[in-house]
């Protein structure tokens, strides 16, 4: 093969491969998708509503404090001993 033939075939692989990514960019084109998402990353995230935010914080924060309130509930009960010691063995453990 003569080197003009190489080059030949070198500038026609590289004109179909510039053109199916070409062609591979238009058929995948997201502008509008990004476009719209970016609309919705720009939008404000604070809330207006005075009762939309009690109900969000509420569905939030109710499980949270209720677990809490269990929690403070075992604590705070009073447990019964195990093991009932006689004033004699209490000594003996104490060294009198």
């Amino acid at each position: 093969m003569s080197e003009r033939k190489k080059c030949f075939i070198s500038a026609l692989l590289c004109i179909a491969f510039s053109a199916s990514l070409l062609g591979a960019f238009f058929y995948v084109d997201k502008t509008s998708e990004i476009h719209e998402l970016a609309v919705k990353a720009r939008a404000p995230v604070y809330l207006k509503d005075q009762d939309v935010m009690n109900s969000e914080m509420a569905a939030i924060m109710l499980p949270l404090l209720k677990k809490q309130r269990k929690e403070e509930d075992e604590r705070n009960r009073i447990k019964k001993p195990d093991m009932v010691y006689a004033p004699e063995q209490l000594q003996n453990t104490r060294g009198y």
